[in-house]
């Protein structure tokens, strides 16, 4: 059915006057792919090079998929193999990338696309490669002169004071002559969405100087740990889709912080895992059904995040490629009115709704059907519009199978498990008598997490004793030989209010710390408690400070597990 034009409010002129000078990617999300679940397994790096990465390039081109909006090339763990003696540049593995990095960005750019380098603020990055800690303005100098547009900065064991490192990489980039994006891959750590769009602002302030330049910016932001490929639950050490939606959602004040197109800083949600295989990029991943990669695809162009797909292009896959490639739930996710999507609390039927208001005047609805088994939903029109608009016919848009259709008082349907319905609704000024609404399920609220307990009773560290902690509790790894368990405790970030850091496996434990050195479970940083002469691969050593003792204070709440040398004194 052809949709009727849509009534524009007034508020959608006013705001369109104010955005009609915004470019593409500083006035939306950035669009690209990403190497880390193609060429990496078990958690660890394959070592892609120049063959790899051009035919990738490629496979985008030819698929439609930079006609579609990815434009970014992004790399990682491109195997650098140490420093210059003389001038500590970076030096380049040639016989994996024959010509350079420099050969390969003008081949990128020759195919209308960006390229991004990985890099880390730490001694080294997340591939055990060398990072950029000490060396931040002589790297970005390197890779200005190598015709880089955009360098991720990774924070595998990165300086506790998170915002004084990225802003040691703002300077390099200002000074190196050339306009490149700083990407925040800080794993949610250091509260960076209270602070990265200022530092974005003042980037653009210092870069920007015409008419040769359009200055540089920080694009996105990480705001919790590695996703996995699964829907919910846990598996390794990465997060769900589902409880990445969750803690991310439950960040109150995103978005008082000038995100959005004033700064050019966008929430990254993490990378897609749509298409990405089973036990990929680590053993035991379950991946996601079809029905779950769109859900997946729907909420991350719902909530204007980062988005960069990881699956193998090259297979070429149509379903995976109808979803990644969806011209109106990516317009969703582009569309220059970057406001916040919105949590409906005041629907009458099961499921969790979200809004967007959409610069034109139109409005994105995504309902979420998270329970393991179909529901019918129903959502009052008269709830979402204006008094104008009510009993006034609305044009019903279905994003994901593109299909129009025309609804007057509410709208209804039914999600199988798992799934979203995600619309675009256009209002008209035609009158409309609304018919007696679908029946419905109940309302079905979602799942709680379980009130955790500690091993050997009740969870005692919580701060208030008279309530349930806060946070579902993981299963610990167990010790490894030669270790004992000291103590188990209940922790999470006190700066950030949710757990932070990864699950350990034994082997990690065992590997990583010496015998004057416990090993932590899960990552903490707190300075006063603990030093931190390394953290690697979502695990951390730590020397027990004088006096103190795990599980630290009653502000750090999590459950953790503390595995002590045998016949270590503390």
């Amino acid at each position: 059915m052809k949709m009727k034009k849509a009534l524009l409010p007034l508020l959608g002129f006013i705001f369109l006057k104010n955005i009609e000078g915004i470019k593409p990617p500083r006035g939306t999300p950035i669009m690209g792919w990403n190497a880390w679940n193609t060429f990496s397994i078990n958690g660890k790096p394959l070592r892609g090079g120049r063959k790899e990465y051009q035919d990738m390039v490629d496979a985008m081109v030819e698929s439609g998929m930079v006609a579609a909006g990815y434009t970014l090339m992004s790399t990682v763990c491109t195997d650098w193999i140490g420093r210059d003696p003389n001038t500590n540049t970076l030096q380049e593995n040639t016989t994996l990338w024959p010509g350079g990095m420099k050969d390969f960005a003008k081949y990128v750019h020759s195919k209308g696309m960006l390229l991004s380098v990985y890099t880390d603020a730490g001694v080294k990055n997340c591939c055990g490669e060398p990072g950029s800690l000490g060396y931040e303005d002589i790297d970005m100098k390197t890779f200005a002169e190598w015709g880089v547009d955009h360098v991720g900065i990774d924070y595998c064991g990165g300086p506790t004071d998170v915002q004084a490192a990225y802003q040691k990489f703002a300077d390099g980039i200002a000074a190196s002559g050339r306009d490149m994006d700083l990407g925040m891959w800080n794993l949610g750590r250091g509260q960076a969405y209270k602070w990265a769009p200022a530092m974005s602002q003042n980037l653009t302030t210092l870069t920007a100087n015409p008419p040769s330049r359009n200055g540089s910016f920080v694009p996105h932001i990480r705001l919790l740990g590695d996703i996995g490929n699964s829907w919910d639950g846990k598996v390794g050490p990465t997060i769900s889709v589902i409880d990445t939606v969750d803690g991310i959602q439950n960040i109150p004040d995103l978005w008082n912080y000038s995100m959005g197109n004033s700064s050019g800083t966008f929430p990254n949600y993490g990378q897609l895992v749509v298409g990405v295989p089973q036990n990929h990029p680590t053993a035991g991943d379950p991946g996601l059904t079809l029905v779950e990669a769109q859900s997946h695809f729907s909420l991350w162009c719902m909530f204007a995040s980062l988005i960069l797909a990881t699956n193998d292009i090259r297979l070429r896959d149509p379903k995976i490629e109808n979803i990644l490639f969806n011209p109106e739930t990516i317009a969703v996710n582009q569309d220059p009115w970057t406001v916040p999507a919105r949590k409906l609390t005041n629907i009458n039927c099961a499921g969790e709704a979200w809004i967007r208001d959409l610069a034109n005047g139109d409005k994105a609805i995504l309902i979420l059907n998270r329970l393991p088994t179909s529901i019918r939903t129903r959502l009052d029109i008269g709830l979402l519009v204006d008094e104008i608009y009510q009993n006034k016919s609305v044009n019903v848009r279905n994003l994901q199978t593109r299909a129009s259709d025309t609804a007057c008082g509410h709208l209804s349907n039914v999600l199988e498990s798992h799934s979203t319905w995600f619309v675009r609704l256009s209002f008209s000024s035609t009158p409309c008598t609304p018919l007696p609404p679908q029946p419905c399920d109940a309302p079905q609220p979602s799942p709680s997490p379980p009130s955790p307990s500690c091993p050997g009773g009740p969870c005692k560290s919580c701060p208030d004793s008279q309530k349930p902690c806060p946070f579902p509790v993981p299963p610990l790894p167990s010790c490894p030989a030669g270790y004992v368990n000291h103590s188990s405790g209940y922790w999470a970030d006190p700066d950030q209010k949710q757990s932070e850091g990864h699950s350990m496996t034994v082997e990690q434990c065992g590997d990583l710390c010496n015998s004057k050195q416990g090993c932590l479970a899960f990552e903490v940083y707190d300075p006063s408690q603990v030093t931190e002469p390394q953290s690697r691969g979502g695990s951390a050593c730590y020397t027990f400070s004088s006096g103190l003792k795990p599980p630290f204070t009653q502000d750090m709440r999590g459950l953790i597990r503390t595995c002590t040398k045998q016949n270590l004194q503390i």
